[in-house]
């Protein structure tokens, strides 16, 4: 039997030797892959988009990624492709000055990312649309680039927090036109009022020139309102436990006279407060949107004064009433489970409509539009946009389009999404249709307001 020594001694002889063994097979692997890689370089430097100019292949880089919608982004994927690639990538700044990132609890990558980003894209204007739950980590990162900010987007899973706002107070923002903060509510808060609505400086952000576009959303409507005298675009959200004084919220509206577009969700205005007071004289409001409120809509409608308003989008909204609105042309409903006798109501509410939106929350529409037994209700109507329409409501939609026909009073275009055209197609009724009407396909979701000239990530 060998002693210890001789037992270890073979032991370190065998591990010499497969070391030996490995290094020369890792040796050969390295030669082998250099040779590979010599030959890749070979033909890719011959391939035609190789031969294209820096310059060149950097606009093509420009035009590519705002059509890029997968994951990971265009622009980390461009400059992986090789070495020249990544050479061109990093020095284009506006290929990195849009930045959309989700900050997971500790997470040094994700911050190391955002990092990258702000280098790589000075001194360009930055579009900045973040989640995180801590906000103090990213602002530690974004405050030294707020003179680039040009949209900005945070939305948090926590509550507003007295160092976001202390971060924001006195802030310079003289490029910002985009402005977007969803908080959560306060926890555990019971109802409690909106404090300071609307405030008599701005909260934040006391120099934003720029800024045109708000949207404030749980206690950050409470909190984080910057300068909203020529805010034209304004989302209110508000939550359940905090509620706004009917003249709080008089007030917010008067101040606010260049709005062109208002979007209204969730928001609890207190309905038992005695009603009387003036109302502000909205005279640019436009396009007005209601989301997902119990039973507030009319309140909403009765405290201002809409003598333009053009465009009424109900979302999510169970019963409606309103005051007449004799300027609306347009007119959409997404999910707004009314009677018929409310869409009777809405009809003479409404008396003016043009263009109408729908989906199947609203078909005893189509009974309404094609009776012409009494007077026609929206004559002028022209134009529907019709989501999801359902092979049970095939022969009414067509009858009503038919009935409108011979009394004078015809549509002119039928926008239907591919559901709605496989579904009228499956019935027979689509070549029919396109003999009355013009048929336009209508499958991508809409921005609002309509006409925005960019991608509204927080609207939902």
């Amino acid at each position: 039997m060998p002693s210890p020594e001789n037992a270890l001694a073979d032991l370190r002889a065998q591990l010499l030797r497969r070391r030996t063994a490995l290094l020369t097979a890792l040796a050969a692997l390295d030669a082998e892959l250099a040779d590979v890689q010599a030959r890749y370089q070979a033909l890719t430097q011959h391939a035609p988009v190789f031969r294209l100019p820096p310059e060149l292949l950097a606009r093509v880089f420009a035009h590519a990624r705002p059509i890029w919608r997968s994951s990971p982004a265009f622009e980390r994927v461009a400059s992986h492709v090789c070495a020249r690639w990544r050479d061109i990538a990093i020095a284009l700044p506006n290929l990195w000055n849009t930045i959309n990132l989700d900050v997971p609890p500790h997470s040094p990558p994700a911050l190391h990312r955002l990092r990258t980003y702000l280098s790589r894209s000075h001194p360009f204007p930055l579009d900045l649309f973040i989640s995180c739950h801590n906000t103090d980590p990213v602002l530690d990162l974004l405050l030294p680039h707020a003179s680039r900010w040009r949209q900005l987007c945070l939305i948090t899973s926590s509550s507003c927090s007295l160092s976001f706002h202390n971060a924001m107070h006195n802030l310079d923002v003289p490029m910002l036109e985009y402005l977007s903060v969803r908080t959560n509510p306060l926890q555990n808060a019971g109802s409690q009022l909106y404090m300071n609505i609307p405030s008599l400086l701005p909260q934040i952000l006391p120099s934003a020139p720029s800024l045109s576009f708000v949207r404030l959303s749980g206690t950050a409507l409470w909190m984080l309102q910057p300068p909203m005298s020529n805010i034209r675009t304004l989302h209110i959200e508000g939550c359940r436990s905090i509620y706004m004084t009917q003249q709080q919220f008089r007030t917010l509206m008067a101040t606010m006279q260049c709005l062109v577009n208002l979007s209204i969700s969730q928001l609890s205005i207190n309905p038992s407060q005695d009603g009387s007071g003036y109302n502000p004289v909205l005279t640019s409001l436009r396009r007005l949107r209601i989301c997902d409120e119990d039973s507030q809509s009319g309140i909403i409608l009765s405290l201002v004064d809409l003598p333009v308003v053009e465009s009424l989008h109900l979302r999510n909204i169970e019963d409606f009433n309103s005051v007449p609105l004799p300027s609306v042309r347009s007119v959409a409903f997404e999910s707004c489970p009314f009677s018929t006798n409310e869409l009777w109501d809405m009809t003479q509410t409404l008396p003016a409509v043009t263009s109408l939106t729908m989906d199947q929350s609203v078909e005893a529409f189509y009974a309404l539009l094609e009776d012409t037994s009494v007077q026609l209700k929206w004559p002028d109507l022209k134009i529907m946009t019709i989501y999801d329409l359902i092979p049970a409501n095939v022969q009414i939609f067509c009858d009503m389009v038919e009935k409108r026909r011979n009394a004078g009073h015809p549509l002119v275009c039928v926008r239907l999404n591919r559901r709605g055209r496989n579904v009228l197609k499956n019935k027979e009724r689509l070549e029919w249709l396109c003999n009355h009407v013009v048929v336009e396909s209508h499958d991508a979701e809409e921005s609002w307001p309509p006409g925005l000239e960019f991608h509204d990530p927080d609207d939902f």
